[in-house]
């Protein structure tokens, strides 16, 4: 029998297991078990439209603060993350993130979550039946009068993007 020779061998009690590393097994599978739990509450609060868009925005105001985090650190010639120096990435933005490509990542996500909110503020004046002048008229006015919070955040988590390198 392999785990009898095994534990005599190591004078050890024979515990039959198929894991090489029993902790990280378990550790695994409560890693698992845990992203089963976020995925579950995920999909049951955006069951709820209203709820659901409530979520998208806070991702979105939550990636331009840390955007701006970035930006301001990096403008104003801190070279901290947070309140830890950097030892790495000394010239890129990484926002409250040590690694500058996992910042570009969550940047670039916030990006596209301000583009989708952005076209739904915009998508009333590109109804087929208008005018060309009177789809302009409607753009520049949902532009300037509603929409530029997002032009805003847009505006900051595009130049946190390109300051990534």
């Amino acid at each position: 029998d392999l785990w009898a020779g095994t534990a005599a061998f190591l004078g050890t009690a024979e515990r039959g297991m198929i894991s090489i590393d029993a902790q990280q097994t378990v550790d695994a599978i409560m890693r698992l078990l845990g992203y089963a739990c976020a995925f579950l509450l995920a999909w049951g609060l955006g069951l709820q439209r209203e709820l659901a868009v409530r979520i998208v925005k806070v991702l979105l105001w939550t990636a331009t603060g840390c955007a701006a985090y970035g930006l301001i650190a990096q403008f104003s010639g801190s070279n901290t993350v947070l309140w830890f120096h950097k030892w790495a990435y000394l010239g890129d933005v990484t926002g409250p993130f040590v690694n500058r490509n996992n910042f570009a990542t969550y940047v670039g996500f916030g990006a596209v979550v301000c583009l989708v909110l952005l076209f739904q503020r915009l998508k009333p004046a590109f109804e087929p039946d208008l005018s060309v002048r009177e789809m302009i008229t409607r753009l520049v006015k949902a532009l300037f009068s509603d929409s530029w919070p997002y032009l805003a955040a847009g505006a900051i988590l595009l130049t946190a993007l390109v300051l990534t390198h």
